[in-house]
């Protein structure tokens, strides 16, 4: 199990996109099995650590930098973002809904108060934003 540090203080802080583990690779599997790209080997589970600890993430300035940093590296794992075509209309669609799944399952494995408000999930049992 990854264990993430949350203090503040930490230089080697990094929270790893855990993509739902089936979920960016067999999106991408299903993306490229749609324009024909599939091969016989079983899809692998893509990942990309993303850094934060310069990162103050009880502000709404370092969890939103996080956000994108987060949304940046699901682009790479899952992209490129692909061109519209009437030849592969449902193409877009899974790109952006392989996306949308790393980044959440992302957020949520950094367990951040903040992050997971701003991204829109909503708090477990007994976490709470502390106010100043």
């Amino acid at each position: 199990m990854d264990t993430i540090n949350t203090s503040p203080n930490s230089s080697s802080m990094t929270a790893t996109i855990l993509s739902t583990v089936l979920a960016v690779g067999a999106v991408a599997w299903v993306v490229s099995a749609g324009i024909g790209l599939a091969s016989a080997q079983t899809p692998q589970p893509a990942a990309e650590k993303v850094s934060y600890g310069d990162l103050d993430l009880r502000t709404e300035s370092g969890a939103h930098v996080l956000l994108q940093r987060l949304d940046a590296a699901a682009q790479r794992l899952c992209g490129p973002e692909p061109t519209h075509s009437p030849l592969t209309p449902r193409q877009t669609a899974m790109f952006e809904r392989c996306v949308d799944e790393a980044v959440q399952a992302a957020v949520h494995s950094t367990a951040e108060p903040l992050v997971l408000v701003l991204n829109g999930q909503s708090l477990s049992a007994g976490a709470s934003l502390a106010t100043r």
